[in-house]
């Protein structure tokens, strides 16, 4: 049985532990920069590896996205990453694109 754990050791860190039985297998510590890091990195779309093209009309908008942080949030988004490394376009030369997507679909 694996059992996940969040503590925070103090205000500076975040800690959590997988462990597997009485077996400890796997322990990360987070610094409180390295979170700081990772929301502005979030907020700002900086590194974004996956863009989205949502809105119709005038209203277009580009919202960035991480492809690990989706491949790991996602079953639907982990295969199609890993459709899209394996054939990188389509017959045409294309991405997809999905028009149905909107802008409401996106949590802010």
């Amino acid at each position: 049985m694996t059992v996940s754990t969040m503590t925070i050791y103090d205000a500076d860190s975040l800690s959590w532990a997988v462990t597997v039985g009485p077996a400890r297998i796997f322990q990360f510590i987070m610094s409180k920069a390295a979170i700081a890091g990772l929301k502005l990195m979030l907020s700002t779309g900086e590194y974004a590896d996956v863009h989205f093209l949502v809105g119709d009309g005038d209203a277009k908008e580009l919202v960035p996205a991480h492809k690990l942080i989706l491949k790991h949030a996602s079953d639907v988004f982990e295969a199609m990453f890993r459709f899209d490394a394996n054939k990188e376009q389509s017959e045409d030369g294309k991405k997809w694109i999905n028009t149905r997507a909107t802008l409401e679909n996106f949590p802010k």
